[in-house]
């Protein structure tokens, strides 16, 4: 019995990782895309892209319902009837898509004027196409995943990712013009439904009572599950880009292209939040079961500081190479991209802070919804004001500092619900000794960067080395860094040490 339960765990994280890899290949696929983009484009016409683009990512996350997702739990629960939840979560995204697009067409005019872009209004046709296509082949990899073909679905998003860069990047370079990108993007979208269609329809062919797709009882079973979760991603969704919307309908489209670079997010910090959410998760609710609530904040108190260790010099670093990031990146066009993404960068910060997963643990998913809501709230009181006052740079003050205090009301439930003082709730040593050696490092690396007149490319390299090489070795010797984590740094250069020494006898041995 040990050994199954044992066993089982491994096949679980096995399978997360092959996901994650699957992520991080389409990262590294299409990270580059808005730089192309940027380099290629002017910046109104690139402004108009991430116009279209926010436009589309509003709408494509929103009008998901939540049907989607449900894949994840009705076809493990009952496979016999698979073919319905598949055909029922396909009607419904893509019905949403219709409805959306035919407003897109009525509405494209009122929605131009809201973005300060009339250029906007040629596009929106193409828009709503490519809007219906992408929802009509939404859940591919979610099927392939639901049905445990985890390697296939990894493999799916990845190939998926290589394709839609290669349709924006060669279109990019051949005509050199915003239309041939959108004429790309529709291409990949076609590509893509033809393919989904092929394999679902076998899908749908190969199950059981197939002239019952739809069934009116399994149909509200589903949306019953669904529609809550769509509740909450449609206030989740509104809260993250709001502040887009309000730029792009106070500035002109230039203007929000520069703004746009300056919000870059960097996918790294989801590669390391989302994982390390879902192992606390599993070991929490374990704890909550059987352990005690001093194991519960050791718990808590180990994963806070340790992701610090990552999150706050990660956030520093960003501050540091942004100049010479952005000049090497999107050229000198976008140098006014600068202080909104260092800015925007100090909100890795509050990362180390697992607050969703934490009171997900304790079942308190009306708690985050009302945050999130709060969040939408404070972002309307504040957002206009402070971009009166100061411009773009509020508009990012306004998505930092509700980020800061959405963590805040998060932190101070979870201190409630487990019952302890601020004190005692948070590792205060192990944060503040991070933040002072990050910052530590951060303030020579800065002084140096200024009396050296080098290339951004060659700055970037050296701050990077600069950088990293003291903060690591500074805390290598200092109690931030965990014993068992400092042990096996050693063992690790020690059995490099003895490679490289048998590597050195070996040749001398040879050479005699």
């Amino acid at each position: 019995m040990e050994i199954a339960s044992e066993v089982k765990p491994k096949s679980v994280h096995s399978q997360a990782l092959i996901l994650i890899i699957g992520r991080i290949a389409s990262f590294t696929l299409t990270f580059f895309i808005p730089i192309f983009l940027a380099r290629g484009l002017d910046p109104a016409e690139y402004g108009t892209f991430k116009q279209i683009f926010l436009i589309f990512t509003t709408l494509y996350l929103i009008l998901q319902g939540g049907m989607v997702q449900s894949l994840y739990y009705f076809i493990p629960h009952d496979p016999n009837r698979r073919t319905s939840w598949i055909f029922q979560a396909i009607f419904f995204v893509t019905a949403a898509g219709v409805l959306a697009g035919v407003g897109l067409l009525l509405g494209g005019e009122p929605l131009a004027d809201w973005f300060s872009n009339p250029s906007l209004v040629p596009y929106l046709p193409k828009l709503a196409l490519f809007l219906v296509l992408m929802l009509a082949s939404c859940h591919l990899e979610t099927m392939l995943v639901a049905q445990e073909r985890i390697a296939a679905g990894s493999t799916v998003l990845f190939l998926s990712e290589m394709i839609r860069a290669l349709f924006i990047i060669l279109p990019l370079l051949i005509g050199r013009s915003l239309s041939a990108v959108i004429i790309g993007l529709l291409s990949f979208a076609a590509l893509r439904l033809a393919m989904t269609a092929a394999y679902t329809v076998r899908i749908l062919l190969r199950g059981k009572n197939r002239m019952s797709l739809i069934r009116t009882e399994g149909l509200k079973t589903q949306l019953a599950y669904a529609l809550p979760f769509g509740a909450a991603v449609v206030v989740d969704v509104l809260q993250q880009n709001l502040h887009q919307y309000a730029v792009a309908s106070l500035f002109d489209v230039a203007t929000f292209a520069v703004y746009s670079v300056g919000i870059m997010q960097i996918p790294i910090i989801d590669f390391i939040y989302t994982p390390t959410t879902q192992v606390l998760m599993v070991r929490m609710s374990s704890l909550l079961k059987n352990g005690s609530n001093q194991e519960r904040l050791a718990l808590w108190h180990d994963v806070t500081a340790r992701l610090a260790l990552f999150f706050f010099p990660v956030g520093i670093f960003f501050v540091l190479i942004a100049p010479d990031m952005i000049a090497l990146l999107f050229t000198d066009a976008y140098r006014e991209s600068i202080p909104l993404f260092q800015i925007s960068a100090l909100g890795i910060l509050p990362a180390v802070f697992l607050t969703d997963g934490m009171l997900r643990c304790y079942a308190r998913i009306p708690f985050i919804l009302l945050t999130t809501s709060a969040k939408i709230v404070l972002t309307l009181l504040l957002i206009i004001p402070l971009i009166h006052i100061a411009g773009l740079t509020g508009a990012v003050l306004t998505t930092v500092l509700v980020m800061y205090l959405g963590k805040g009301m998060m932190l101070w439930k979870i201190r409630r619900i487990m019952d302890t003082s601020w004190r005692k709730f948070l590792p205060w040593g192990k944060l503040a000794g991070t933040l002072f050696l990050a910052v530590s490092v951060f303030l020579p690396a800065v002084f140096l960067r200024q009396t050296l007149s080098i290339a951004p490319f060659t700055a970037l390299i050296f701050d990077t080395l600069f950088y990293w090489t003291v903060y690591g070795v500074f805390l290598l010797w200092t109690p931030l860094l965990p014993l068992s984590v400092r042990e096996q740094i050693f063992a690790a250069a020690g059995r490099l040490h003895q490679a490289l020494r048998g590597t050195k006898n070996g040749v001398k041995r040879e050479a005699w």
